[in-house]
């Protein structure tokens, strides 16, 4: 009788230490577990916006780079009758570096934009067809901020049909340049 007695007391031990510490122990467990995971996807959020906010600051200083170089291709004379005489020369040397001949050149009436004057300029040249295409390219290029406002081309007229310059074009065109006002 005692050996059962003992039995069901340790049988009734191992039940209550069971239902009073290993059964609350799983509820915590469950309940830590939901707690630390809530508490790491928090701490994940703050770590992408810490590092949300370091790129952002990269960005910022990229963009600040990038709008200085935009600044370099803006032309900085104060006056403007400086400024297109500038924007000819750039003009007229891009034209001669792609072997076009210049033949004329001459400011238009300039009009405000905002924070800069917009700078027209007619010019007429002549040259082949890939002369004007590396002139097209070298006013293209990043940091010239010129553009092509209007464009003629015509085939230029020698009277003689077998003339070997009957590849070469007249070139008419406005382009506009950039100062600050």
């Amino acid at each position: 009788m005692r050996k059962s007695f003992l039995v069901v007391g340790l049988a009734v031990l191992l039940v209550s230490i069971y239902v009073l510490v290993v059964e609350p122990l799983d509820g915590k467990r469950q309940l830590l577990q939901e707690e630390t995971g809530t508490n790491y996807a928090n701490i994940e959020k703050y770590q992408a916006f810490v590092n949300g906010a370091r790129s952002s600051g990269n960005e910022l200083e990229a963009a600040k780079k990038g709008l200085e170089k935009l600044e370099e291709g803006v032309i900085r004379e104060k006056d403007e009758s400086l400024a297109f005489a500038r924007l000819q020369l750039r003009l007229q040397d891009m034209a001669k570096s792609a072997g076009l001949s210049m033949l004329t050149i001459r400011p238009v009436q300039s009009s405000n934009g905002k924070g800069y004057r917009i700078l027209p300029i007619y010019m007429e040249a002549e040259g082949s067809i890939k002369q004007l295409s590396g002139f097209l390219k070298k006013m293209d290029s990043p940091h010239s901020y010129m553009q092509v406002d209007r464009l003629l081309i015509n085939r230029k007229d020698t009277g003689d049909v077998k003339d070997k310059e009957k590849n070469t074009l007249r070139i008419k065109m406005q382009v506009s340049g950039l100062m600050r006002s």
